[in-house]
């Protein structure tokens, strides 16, 4: 993975948490964009969800670097989030990056297309990663 991908997204991610808007704005997004997905979130502790996002965010990043940690939770969340879990199908990934890049795009002063283009070559590893683990 390209370490100036890697920068420009870490750059965004802090630009874009400076405030817990961003976090807000993603889940928004993400649960407007299909009423399943809004189902899964009905009884959810928001504000904790809001953490576990941004923790999951640091991860995913990390993992595009082969940091030996992330790629061990990214493990553990693809796993949490398996047919056998939290049941997260892997076509929902991809609206989980739609929502990821909208909030990006409304939190990120600096956003353009080619950081909108590094931040989905950063995900998608680990993004695969974790719908190869939903039907295990």
């Amino acid at each position: 993975m390209e370490d100036q991908d890697i920068h420009l997204v870490m750059q965004s991610f802090g630009r874009c948490t400076l405030t817990d808007d961003f976090l807000v704005t993603f889940y928004e997004t993400l649960t407007r964009s299909s009423d399943e997905i809004a189902a899964m979130f009905a009884k959810t502790d928001m504000p904790s969800q809001r953490r576990l996002l941004k923790e999951g965010m640091i991860r995913l990043i990390a993992y595009a670097s082969d940091n030996d940690f992330a790629v061990q939770r990214v493990k553990e969340l693809g796993q949490s989030h398996s047919r056998t879990q939290l049941n997260v199908r892997p076509e929902m990934y991809e609206i989980w990056v739609d929502s990821l890049i909208e909030a990006i795009r409304q939190h990120d002063p600096e956003c353009s297309d080619e950081l909108k283009a590094a931040w989905r070559r950063i995900v998608a590893p680990g993004i695969a990663a974790m719908q190869e683990l939903y039907s295990q």
